[in-house]
């Protein structure tokens, strides 16, 4: 899967590999987070991040499902879990129909819901979440819902949440724990630079 690229998106995109470098070298062990709000920019084309959102729904959506045997499970888990496991189907040609974008919404709301507990500390409201992973997907519904810059925002924030990392030991963002995620949003961008194949049908 190839596409046309600016040459302002391939130093962008080049610019993450250099993070995923340091990384793994080691030279850096923490990066800030909003590094990778040139995400937004790269999504600005609605194929290319429909293709993406799709990306990475469907990796996120194979671990949990395949996970899901270990978890207990309440009526409203399950009922998140058999939304997702009908937008897993999902191909790009699919987004389109009436049918599939209220299956898109099921899921989105379902995931809100499942998570809207608010609680006040000192002066501001503060969501209480049970699920990382959860608000992830949260997040890729809302953005195949939404048009142009909420949709890039919501991407940018589901790529967030997806690769973000916490350890007492480092703090929190773009650390050593974040590689295999990290990596795994790279594969993507790869493809579409022609480095790497990835098939159209995949998603």
């Amino acid at each position: 899967m190839t596409t046309l690229l600016s040459k302002a998106d391939l130093k962008k995109i080049y610019k993450f590999e250099d993070i995923f470098e340091q990384l793994i070298s080691g030279e850096q062990t923490s990066i800030s987070i909003t590094r990778l709000l040139s995400i937004k920019s790269l999504c600005k084309d609605k194929v290319v991040r429909q293709r993406y959102c799709l990306y990475l729904y469907h990796l996120l959506a194979e671990r949990l499902l395949d996970a899901q045997e270990q978890m207990p499970m309440t009526d409203e888990l399950q009922e998140i879990y058999k939304l997702m496991k009908k937008v897993y189907g999902f191909s790009l040609n699919d987004l389109e129909t009436p049918e599939n974008e209220q299956q898109i919404k099921a899921l989105f709301v379902a995931s809100q819901a499942y998570q809207n507990e608010m609680k006040r500390f000192k002066s501001k409201e503060v969501r209480m979440l049970k699920n990382s992973d959860l608000l992830t997907v949260e997040y890729l519904m809302a953005c195949l819902l939404s048009d142009d810059k909420d949709a890039q925002g919501y991407i940018y924030y589901a790529t967030r949440n997806y690769v973000e990392k916490y350890n007492p030991s480092i703090g929190t963002g773009l650390i050593t724990d974040s590689i295999p995620n990290f990596e795994q949003v790279l594969v993507f961008w790869r493809g579409m630079t022609g480095e790497w194949n990835l098939e159209d049908d995949c998603f």
